[in-house]
């Protein structure tokens, strides 16, 4: 058997944060999420949850290194763009001897898949906006959990 090198964490346990944005996302195509829905307003409150966590475990550079990523893709990526963002996410996951981006890469697991699937280009550039703003409603409310962190 092989040893763990003292260095290295092992890998944090589920935090059970991508079943819950699953079963909020259930079957819906998330190009037909509309931003009214009671699915889309369950996700951005997931969203105020994991935004809290990070600020609590995610350092600024991190989760604002993901975002450039984000954006820099802009607002119709191909879909090999897609996996590479989440390739990406993975290896700052991976990088990270504390894993502290595990949470935000299991939440946003279920929403990557979700945009792959879409096989249509206008269909997987609406399902990236709202996978985008999911996102964005995260770095939102790590900032404000961050900031409020600070003043105490």
């Amino acid at each position: 058997m092989r040893e763990r090198r003292p260095d290295v964490k092992p890998r944090a346990p589920q935090t059970g944060v991508r079943e819950e944005v699953a079963g909020i996302l259930g079957e819906v195509p998330l190009a037909d999420l509309d931003y009214n829905s009671q699915s889309f307003i369950q996700l951005i409150d997931k969203a105020k949850d994991i935004g809290e966590a990070c600020a609590k475990e995610v350092t600024k550079t991190q989760i604002m290194n993901f975002m450039g990523e984000v954006r820099r893709l802009g607002k119709e990526p191909d879909v090999g763009e897609v996996y590479l963002l989440e390739a990406y996410l993975a290896y700052a996951v991976g990088k990270d001897k504390d894993r502290k981006l595990q949470r935000l890469k299991d939440a946003l697991d279920p929403l990557f898949s979700k945009v792959k699937q879409e096989s249509d280009k206008e269909r997987r550039t609406k399902a990236f906006a709202t996978f985008v703003r999911f996102i964005e409603s995260i770095v939102a409310f790590y900032q404000y959990n961050a900031k409020k962190s600070q003043e105490s």
